[in-house]
C-alpha cells in the first residue's frame, strides 16, 4: 500500500521550477507541510474505486534541517469494512533555489518539488499535489 501510494503521491514529481540561470535565495524547508489539495478539489482524495475503494485523508511532511517525516492516513473501504492505515518515511532533502529534491528512505526513491513561499507543488502524471506550512 506505502508504495502504491508513495507513487501516486511524489516518486513521479517533476520539477515546475524555472530554468533561469540567474542565482536566486534558497527557501526554507523547516516545519511542517499539510497537503490541501488534490487537482484543487479539497482531500479527501479518491485514489481508486475498484475493486477497492481507497481515499487519501492527510499527508504531512515534517521537515528538520535537512531531513523529513512524512505521514500519511489512507482510509480503504472494502464492501462493508473500513480500514485506516497510518503509513510514516523518512527522508532527507536538498534545496536548490526554489527547487527541493526528497529522497525516501525506505526506498531511495525521489522526487523534485517547486517551493513558493509557504506552498510547494508536487506533480505525478496529469496529477497535482498542493501543500501548506
Amino acid at each position: 500500500m506505502r508504495r502504491t501510494l508513495a507513487g501516486l503521491l511524489l516518486i513521479a514529481a517533476i520539477a515546475c521550477g524555472s530554468d533561469s540561470s540567474t542565482s536566486e535565495p534558497d527557501v526554507q524547508m523547516t516545519g511542517t507541510w499539510s497537503l490541501q489539495s488534490v487537482n484543487g478539489a479539497a482531500l479527501p482524495f479518491l485514489a481508486q474505486t475498484t475493486p477497492t475503494k481507497v481515499e487519501l485523508l492527510s499527508d504531512v511532511f515534517v521537515m528538520a534541517t535537512g531531513g523529513f517525516v512524512e505521514q500519511s492516513i489512507v482510509r480503504t473501504t472494502s464492501g462493508t469494512t473500513v480500514t485506516l492505515d497510518t503509513a510514516r518515511d523518512l527522508g532527507t532533502y536538498t534545496v536548490k533555489g526554489s527547487a527541493t529534491t526528497f529522497v525516501w528512505s525506505s526506498d531511495g526513491s525521489s522526487a523534485v518539488v517547486s517551493v513558493t513561499g509557504n506552498s510547494f507543488k508536487a506533480t505525478s502524471g496529469s496529477t497535482s499535489f498542493i501543500y501548506t506550512r
